[in-house]
């Protein structure tokens, strides 16, 4: 090759190539060249998956620059700097998760990234250079911080070990499984702007084994949160959402709460009382099933149903009072209350479901309004303590 020519591609190719191809300090791994703590470039501009190594400080400049079919990166929590132009033109990077720990993110990092729709960036970017994300077309840029991440108006996750949780005023919506496993979590203020707590926010496996102020811990030196006063502005709380959290003893439910959604409460065995605001209008099915220490449930007027298995294994709820609207009783509704010993039914009241009351051995007496002639054939199954009297009157009116 002639000299020129030898001077004339040096000259052309982009300054790290040449002076990094050099270093006999350096070495490759899964396509990406480091020099010590640092990733220096891909080995490739068709590498297709980059998966920085545990313990790497920094993305140099240019690092991944035009790898155009660059589909995925990881980036670990040890990187506290991503370099200039570091994935310029990487076109079909749909998503980043920048992490916790990153102080710096330089000018032009993501430029051009035209598939690029979301990222989340942590609270620790003090800096985002500029152009960082120019020609991005962004949807759904989350962040992160003290712990939490959003995205727009709502919190989407938390960390697990989080011990204490602010959540910033302004936002409307904690997303489904968000406080999925923070076992650690103690301390949790809401802002007054929360409208919505999505489906299983604070169970862990979304339904599974126990919620995040229960008795499986993982942080056994932290307090229990036991008191929880919703923000006075609440309309929406999903189903499952407070599954299992075995250590809640008391709930504050806000004047402007509309939904309690299927099992939002199941499980809260350490749940003493329950205040239902006028702005209810159903108690969904399992909502307050297996709450083992409810005393007492205040239902207002404004509420019309009350669904599958609502109080289902209530064992120490000893008395309730229906409200005038209710015209009907699902399956299962208080089957199992075995301190129940007295129920007022509403004149309005026309339907009691299988096993409503099953198994309610306290059940002395209760008054059968006339409009009450649905009853199902196992509504009072196992009540013991019936009179005579009363089972007959019930026999009655068992549906044919």
């Amino acid at each position: 090759m002639a000299h020129w020519m030898k001077h004339e591609i040096y000259t052309r190719v982009p300054k790290y190539y040449s002076v990094y191809a050099r270093n006999e300090g350096t070495h490759s791994q899964d396509g990406i060249r480091y020099d010590n703590d640092s990733v220096l470039r891909a080995e490739s501009v068709d590498l297709e998956i980059a998966g920085i190594r545990p313990g790497t400080v920094k993305i140099a400049d240019c690092a991944f620059r035009d790898c155009s079919k660059l589909r995925e990166v990881v980036i670990p929590d040890s990187v506290t700097e991503i370099g200039r132009c570091a994935f310029t033109g990487c076109t079909a990077l749909e998503s980043v998760i920048i992490p916790n720990g990153t102080a710096k993110i330089g000018d032009n990092a993501f430029y051009g990234c035209t598939a690029l729709r979301t990222v989340v960036i942590p609270d620790s970017a003090a800096k985002i250079g500029a152009n960082a994300f120019r020609d991005c077309p962004l949807e759904n840029v989350a962040w992160k911080e003290n712990g939490l991440t959003y995205w727009r108006d709502k919190v989407i996750g938390a960390d697990t070990d989080i011990a204490e949780a602010d959540i910033r005023e302004g936002i409307t919506e904690i997303g489904p499984g968000a406080f999925s496993g923070c076992f650690g979590l103690c301390s949790l203020r809401f802002p007054d702007s929360l409208l919505r707590i999505g489906d299983s926010a604070f169970t862990y496996g979304w339904g599974g084994w126990d919620g995040c102020f229960g008795s499986i811990r993982a942080y056994k030196d932290r307090p229990l949160l036991e008191t929880l006063i919703l923000p006075p502005n609440l309309v929406s709380i999903g189903g499952d959402a407070f599954r299992d959290c075995s250590a809640l003893k008391s709930v504050v439910l806000p004047e402007s709460l509309k939904e309690i959604e299927d099992g939002a409460f199941s499980g809260c065995s350490a749940l003493q009382a329950v205040d239902i605001p006028a702005g209810v209008t159903a108690i969904s099915c399992y909502a307050f099933s297996d709450c083992h220490s409810l005393q007492s449930v205040t239902i207002p007027d404004s509420v019309t149903a009350l669904g599958e298995g609502a109080f289902i294994e209530c064992t120490a709820l000893k008395s309730v009072h229906l409200p005038a609207g209710i015209t009907g009783l699902g399956e299962d509704v208080f089957s199992g209350c075995t301190a129940l010993q007295s129920v007022t039914f509403p004149d309005s009241l026309a339907q009691i479901g299988d096993f409503a009351f099953s198994h309610c051995t306290a059940l002395k007496s209760v008054n059968l309004p006339s409009a009450l002639t649905d009853i199902a054939p196992c509504a009072f199954n196992g009540c013991t303590g019936l009179s005579e009297e009363t089972k007959a009157e019930i026999q009655k009116r068992i549906r044919q």
